[in-house]
């Protein structure tokens, strides 16, 4: 089975790290909230590994787009929030 997924790389662009904590958050929430373990909801969701969606939830990497959308859809994600504007620190580059 492939794992559908962009590594992230510890100097990320700063977006692409939020979008992967916050899929992280959500996920595990969603998990833990219905009492899955990874193994489930990789099986729920479909295509993806146990390994895979541990990769999710700790945000070390991002899943694809059609992938991500199977997440959302399977798991009743907020997109809204995962899309939400990064606000920037004043004085970040």
């Amino acid at each position: 089975m492939v794992s559908p997924a962009t590594p992230l790389a510890p100097r990320e662009d700063p977006i692409a790290v939020m979008l992967g904590r916050r899929l992280g958050h959500q996920l595990r929430g969603y998990r833990n909230h219905h009492q899955l373990t990874q193994a489930e909801l990789a099986t729920l969701v479909g295509s993806i590994t146990r390994r895979t969606i541990s990769h999710y939830e700790r945000a070390e990497s991002l899943p694809d787009l059609p992938t991500l959308w199977r997440l959302v859809s399977a798991c009743d994600l907020d997109a809204g929030a995962l899309f939400a504007p990064v606000r920037r620190r004043r004085g970040a580059a």
